[in-house]
């Protein structure tokens, strides 16, 4: 489908889904590279961050924006922002200590984190 490919279309369609995964599995995948869509894509559903191109699991901000609407989106989470303080004390104070599995060793060994 061609609406799939059309950023207008995709961000309409984030919108009116209740389930984010149902709209994310079908767009073209170059808009999954698009930070616009996949940074409206997590303010909605923090898990939609699984879609995202690698660069943008990376990206610090689309990633907080992800963990502050649900932690648990931080196993989806590049292995250096697992290792992002901040990222983590986000993701650690919506979703408690669920996200510890998915927090690097080397900050699971910090009193702040535990």
């Amino acid at each position: 489908m061609s609406n799939w490919r059309n950023k207008d279309s995709v961000l309409k369609a984030i919108y009116m889904e209740d389930y984010i995964p149902d709209v994310m599995e079908k767009i073209d995948p170059l808009l999954l590279a698009d930070r616009d869509v996949i940074q409206y894509a997590v303010c909605i559903d923090g898990c939609s961050l699984e879609y995202a191109s690698d660069e943008l699991k990376n990206d610090k901000e689309i990633v907080m924006l992800a963990v502050q609407q649900d932690g648990s989106a931080l196993c989806y989470a590049s292995d250096n922002l697992k290792n992002d303080k901040e990222v983590c004390l986000a993701a650690i104070g919506n979703s408690g200590e669920d996200v510890l599995d998915d927090i690097s060793d080397s900050l699971k060994k910090d009193k702040e984190i535990i």
